[in-house]
Order: structure tokens, then C-alpha cells, then sequence
């Protein structure tokens, strides 16, 4: 584009949250109470269809923006969505999602020093109690959440601020601050935990001007997080 990003499209990153919002609430006005015994019937745990619902409304959030940005003559590439993979992309995802692994910890000792909980609730790991439970994290958290959340939070809007500020420092810190706010729901260590993490996609953006290196990272550790690590729990 021969004009900055327009910073006018930022609510939409929170449009995951007020989906799943109105989805509760319809939801709940449907069997006129807590409708978690209707998602038990349809095998799927409360966690896991709220995940799935915040990347839904993110999704849409993110085809609504890109939209209205072709329409106003931007071009995907403008958002590090580029043709064509290097194999160092793959060393940096790598790298990436080991500094990634090797934070969490530091962190949860941290926070847990200074008195701050990781989660909101107790149980500090998800449960999946069915297939449907796998098939949904597989797919929402392993192959869209990357995608999705990669585009808008590092392609669109770290690339609009720092149009705007000229400071890759201050670009980082507040598209970061955004992509924290909307993991809200899970609790305040992590969110913590976030904030940092979400600085080494934003590097791999701004070091290689793809989005390749920075969603193949966000992959990678959702795998661990989302898969691995509660199939092994």
C-alpha cells in the first residue's frame, strides 16, 4: 500500500471474545440456564468449545479486515503473507519455539514468588474428555489459531503500528499488550507468560518479513501445549 494501515480495524481483535460471548448467551437463553450439560452431550468440554468459538470469531474479524483492506487497494504481502519458504525460516520457528518452552517456567516461578496465580481456576491443565475434544483443539489451536492470530497480530497490526511510531521497540510492546488482552479468559500468569512470548513471533516478523517463520513457530508450540503435553498428562 503507498498509505500506512488504517489502525481503525484494532476492535476486531477482540472479536473472538464478544463471539464468545454471544455464543454463551445464546446458549444459555436456549436451555434457560447453564448450558454446560447441553456441550457435555455434544461431547465437548467447556474450555475447548470456548477456544474453538474465540478463533471462529476471530476468524472473522480477520476476513473482515483483510476485506476491507483489498478493497482499499492493500495487497496480502503488505502483511507478510508472501509466497515462497526459505529453509532458515524454519531454523528461526524452531529457535523461536525453544526460547518459547524454555520461558515458561522462568516465568511460573516468578509469578508464583510474587504471589500471582498461572490460571484462574485451580486445574492447571485441559482435560479432554472426548474424541470431539481432539478434533476441535487439533484443528483450532494446532492449524487456525497460528494462522489467524499471526495475521491480525503481527501482519496487520505490529505493521500499522509501527507505520505510525517508527519505533520497533514501542510497535512490539503495544500489538503485543492487544495480543495479551485477548487471552483474558485464562488466568493472570499467563497472560504474563504471553506478553513475553508474543515478543519472539513479533521478532521473527520483523526479522525475516514473512509471517512463514512466525506461524510455523506459533504451531510448534501449540502442539506441545494443546497436545502433547495434555495427552501425556
Amino acid at each position: 500500500m503507498s498509505r500506512s494501515l488504517p489502525l481503525k480495524y484494532l476492535p476486531f481483535a477482540w472479536s473472538g471474545l464478544i463471539f464468545i460471548a454471544l455464543v454463551f448467551i445464546f446458549l444459555g437463553a436456549t436451555v434457560r440456564g447453564d448450558p454446560r450439560p447441553l456441550l457435555k452431550e455434544w461431547g465437548v468440554s467447556v474450555d475447548v468449545f470456548a477456544m474453538t468459538a474465540h478463533e471462529i470469531g476471530l476468524l472473522f474479524g480477520v476476513v473482515i479486515t483483510l476485506r476491507l483492506l483489498l478493497k482499499k487497494g492493500g495487497r496480502l504481502s503488505d502483511l507478510g503473507v508472501k509466497s515462497g519458504f526459505k529453509a532458515v525460516w524454519a531454523v528461526y520457528a524452531v529457535a523461536g519455539f525453544a526460547v518459547a518452552i524454555l520461558l515458561y517456567p522462568v516465568v511460573e516461578v516468578v509469578t508464583r514468588t510474587v504471589g500471582v496465580e498461572m490460571l484462574w481456576w485451580s486445574e492447571e491443565r485441559l482435560v479432554y474428555s472426548s474424541p470431539m475434544d481432539w478434533c476441535l483443539v487439533s484443528i483450532t489451536a494446532v492449524v487456525l489459531a497460528p494462522i489467524v492470530e499471526e495475521i491480525f497480530f503481527r501482519g496487520y497490526l505490529l505493521t500499522a503500528f509501527l507505520e505510525r511510531t517508527r519505533s520497533a521497540p514501542l510497535a512490539v510492546f503495544t500489538s503485543s499488550l492487544v495480543f495479551t488482552s485477548i487471552h483474558i479468559l485464562i488466568g493472570p500468569g499467563v497472560m504474563i507468560y504471553i506478553f513475553l512470548w508474543s515478543l519472539i513471533p513479533s521478532y521473527l516478523y520483523l526479522r525475516t518479513g514473512s509471517l512463514c517463520p512466525a506461524v510455523l513457530m506459533h504451531a510448534l508450540n501449540n502442539v506441545v501445549a494443546y497436545v502433547i503435553i495434555p495427552a501425556l498428562l
